[in-house]
């Protein structure tokens, strides 16, 4: 059932607690895949059916995105179509493991329909499944458009899957910010690589692709950067993140929202030295995991451990 506009996006329903919205840009790309010739320059129902098979397959990619994030305890509660395919909005535990497990369950959705369209395409299994010839021609197209897409998603390349999960394995064995970094450069090298081809081969689509890729991997090294320069902010020590432990940072980073002084907002047990007020239930984020938590829950994860100045662990 059609629901509300959020953001240019049409929400068509819900499942698993998961709203599922249709941006309007989709509708263009659908018109111009369709009159191009999507998988035929002559049959306009077939390019429709296919495409409709494609975002199925984009679908069912991006809610293994959304569970996996779910089942490590992450929140996942929003997908969105759009002309380039799908964005599952994920926030797994800001932890190198949950992040890796996230990402990889939307390729590994297709790697499971891989088989499945493989024997509905063929004669014998389709015709026990009461497929037409027809029917079993038209999973074969599936089966090539679904391996198509695992294969584009697998590139080592950030921002694809392949880009992402090659970030997570190496924040295993280096920090966040540096895998990452890496990560980001090599997108950007994949990303032109491939706008200079698709100039060579005058295609449209991938130069739309192309330019994604560079500009999100182009994101992905500034934001490196900034992680960097956090990673050198003073921290006080004894005091944790209740999400992912990270000390707070050292000195007067906050507004007092009474007096509007600058206070640093875990010194004196959360109360402004200007004015007194109590401000253990003001709400902000921490700076390595970006969660959301009440001052006062970060005294409730406390240690014994003495204040002193240095990087976050």
């Amino acid at each position: 059932m059609f629901g509300a506009i959020r953001n240019g996006s049409i929400k068509l329903f819900k499942v698993f607690g998961i709203s599922v919205y249709l941006n309007w840009l989709w509708l263009i790309a659908a018109f111009y895949l369709v009159n191009t010739g999507l998988i035929s320059r002559h049959n306009t129902m077939l390019n429709i059916a296919g495409l409709l098979g494609l975002f199925s397959i984009v679908l069912l990619h991006e809610f293994g995105h959304a569970l996996a994030c779910r089942s490590v305890g992450g929140k996942a509660d929003t997908i969105v179509l759009w002309p380039l395919g799908g964005v599952a909005y994920v926030n797994p535990p800001h932890r190198a493991l949950p992040v890796l497990w996230t990402i990889a369950a939307g390729p590994l959705v297709n790697v499971i329909l891989l088989p499945i369209l493989y024997l509905a395409a063929h004669s014998h299994y389709g015709a026990d499944l009461g497929l037409t010839i027809g029917g079993q021609r038209f999973m074969g197209i599936l089966f090539q458009i679904d391996f198509l897409l695992l294969i584009f998603n697998m590139m080592p390349v950030y921002p694809l899957d392949g880009g992402q999960i090659l970030m997570s394995l190496l924040w295993l064995f280096m920090s966040e910010a540096t895998a990452l970094r890496i990560a980001a450069i090599i997108g950007i090298a994949g990303g032109g690589a491939f706008f200079l081809w698709a100039l060579q081969e005058h295609s449209t689509w991938s130069m739309f692709m192309a330019i994604f890729v560079l500009f999100n991997a182009w994101q992905g090294f500034r934001i490196s950067g900034m992680m960097k320069q956090i990673q050198q902010i003073p921290r006080r020590r004894g005091l944790h993140c209740p999400h992912c432990r990270a000390n707070p940072p050292l000195g007067p980073h906050w507004t007092c929202f009474h007096c509007r002084s600058q206070v640093d907002l875990f010194e004196n047990h959360a109360r402004c030295p200007s004015c007194g007020a109590d401000l253990n239930g003001a709400i902000i984020p921490c700076i390595d995991c970006r969660k959301e938590t009440r001052i006062a829950d970060w005294f409730t994860v406390a240690t014994v451990d003495p204040v002193e100045v240095g990087p976050s662990k």
